[in-house]
């Protein structure tokens, strides 16, 4: 690192940028566990504020919050199921470890997998381990998306 690296100054110097009639906020992002949580909240300035942030999944949520509301939640109680129906099929887990221990094996053999919140515009790829015959040409997979609308409350599938 190069340059001013005390955050006391840092965020004067912030500060000081930011005018009065500028309507303007700082907020910041601490991502994971191996931050400076001190130096963040000493950058969140004028009506910002500092979020913690301790994994992917939890990106949008955190985002949503400091956009105050730009980013609506329009899905709630998210669950992917998926299933390989052919013989010697498989589904094994997410290869995210924060959904794959959401995971729940279920007695088709397939699994479910819940997902946080999801906001308007927000895309999500969910990348699983899955495990085909070689020999299966017709091997395939059904995949089912469960969540509350968060407009009427109702259960869409």
């Amino acid at each position: 690192n190069c340059g001013e690296t005390n955050m006391d100054t840092l965020a004067e110097k912030a500060s000081q940028m930011l005018d009065s009639a500028t309507p303007i906020s700082v907020s910041t992002f601490g991502f994971g566990a191996d931050h400076n949580e001190d130096a963040l909240q000493k950058l969140a300035l004028c009506g910002g504020e500092y979020n913690f942030v301790p994994n992917a999944a939890a990106i949008p949520r955190a985002f949503g919050g400091a956009l105050g509301g730009l980013l609506s939640v329009i899905a709630q109680q998210v669950y992917v199921e998926l299933e390989a129906p052919a013989p010697g099929a498989f589904v094994e887990s997410p290869i995210d470890p924060d959904l794959a221990r959401t995971m729940e094996r279920l007695a088709s053999g397939g699994v479910r997998v819940r997902l946080d919140d999801v906001c308007t515009e927000e895309q999500r790829d969910v990348p699983f381990r899955v495990s085909l015959p070689a020999n299966a040409p017709d091997a395939h997979l059904t995949a089912r998306l469960k969540y509350i609308d968060a407009s009427s409350s109702s259960e869409v599938t």
